[in-house]
Order: C-alpha cells, then structure tokens, then sequence
C-alpha cells in the first residue's frame, strides 16, 4: 500500500481497468492498492474529496473544513472503480444487468411518501431500512432514474437519502464512465437539482486526469504499482 498523505508536492501515476491516471497528491486522497490478477493496475480504484461547485483541488481552508459540521460545508466525494472484478472478463459483465438486479429489490414508490421532482430524473424506487413497520414504511432513500435526454453519458441513477431520516441527507449518483469504469458522486442533498452539471464537471476533472501526462508540472512521480512503469 502506498499513503498519498505526504504534504511533499507529488503525483502518482496508475492504471484502473486499462485506464491511465496521472493524479496529484493534493487531488487524491485515498490509499492505492495493487492487483493480485492484473500485476500493474489498481486492484478497485481511488477517490477524492472536492468542494462544490468547483470540484478545484483541496487548499488547506477545504482540509480545515472537515472537522466542521456537515451543515458548514459544501464536500463532494468522487469514486472511481472498475465495475469488472479482474477475475472476469469485461465480455462477462453488464453494468446495466447489474444495476437492474439491484433496483429490482428496491420497494415500489409510496404516495404516502412524495418524491421531490428534479427536472431530467424520474422517480423510480424507494429503499426501506431494517425494522420498518411492513404496514406503513418510513423510505430511507429515493431512487431516481436518468431521463433518456440526459443519458447519454453512461446512463445510471441517482439515490437521496430522505430529509425525514437523516438531518443532513446525501444523494449518491452513480454511472458508467468510458465503458469500464463505474463513477460514484456522493454530495449533500441540496444540491441535487444541479447534478447534471456537477457530472458534468466531474467528467471534464476525470477526462483531464486520465489524459495527463506524467513529469508535466515538474514534480516527482510515483508509478503504482511497482509493475506498472510505461516508461521503462
């Protein structure tokens, strides 16, 4: 396992299903671990935490706000993992069959429980948490669809904790980036109603980070795994 909380300015360079990343260490804030299968590739992937809107790399104000009230900051948290265990082969997996198998067990919408309309998604499901009362469940979450005007980029859907559960709800919204990929966005509920943007963003900050090549800012550059080195 590599740390990259070195305060030293670094990049590490690494592969995730056959994609290239060049991250830099204020950006990426997780630990790298290596494949048992796949000898020069990230065994999951990585993730970063950012602040909304700008998803900018972390200053030492944004560090400072994590040990503020969830109600004084604004993070979003950015998951990038292969959706493909490296002990199959990407002909063996479907993302979309996978995200089917799991909505199915998802409980029907209530309408004694409105869902909050947001304009390119559709209300879909809801999830119920262990304990409820079968007779009148209280939903945990509310499970939304991608819009086909809206679908174009990897499809997927979009998952709010409830106002009623939590006092601080969060929406995860998760989709498929360059086919391989599954991209997990994980930010307050608030902010729901711009999630087309803020996937936006994160594929134009993805797009740079998998298209950058590594030296280019002039400092050190740590390959990981030790397998995986495109310069020897």
């Amino acid at each position: 396992m590599v740390s990259v909380t070195d305060e030293t300015p670094a990049e590490f360079a690494f592969k995730v299903a056959g994609v290239p990343f060049v991250v830099a260490n204020d950006r990426l804030h997780t630990i790298l671990e290596g494949d048992l299968v796949v000898r020069d590739e990230l065994w999951s992937g990585f993730a970063f935490y950012s602040v909304l809107p700008d998803i900018s790399a972390f200053t030492q104000q944004d560090v400072y706000l994590f040990g503020r009230p969830s109600t004084e900051r604004n993070f979003i948290h950015v998951m990038v993992e292969r959706f493909c265990p490296t002990v199959r082969k990407q002909d063996d997996c479907d993302a979309a069959e996978q995200d089917a198998l799991m909505l199915s067990s998802y409980a029907q919408l209530s309408p004694d429980w409105p869902v909050e309309p947001i304009a390119g998604l559709t209300p879909i499901k809801q999830t119920l948490g262990p304990g409820d009362d079968p007779a009148s469940p209280v939903p945990w979450d509310d499970i939304y669809s991608i819009d086909d005007a809206f679908a174009a980029v990897g499809g997927g859907y979009i998952s709010c904790s409830r106002p009623e559960r939590l006092p601080v709800p969060h929406c995860e919204h998760r989709f498929i980036w360059r086919d391989v990929l599954r991209i997990k966005l994980t930010y307050k509920r608030s902010n729901v109603h711009e999630w087309a943007a803020i996937r936006a963003k994160s594929i134009q900050i993805l797009d740079q980070l998998a298209n950058r090549e590594p030296g280019t800012d002039g400092m050190k550059t740590v390959y990981f795994p030790k397998d995986y080195n495109p310069t020897r």
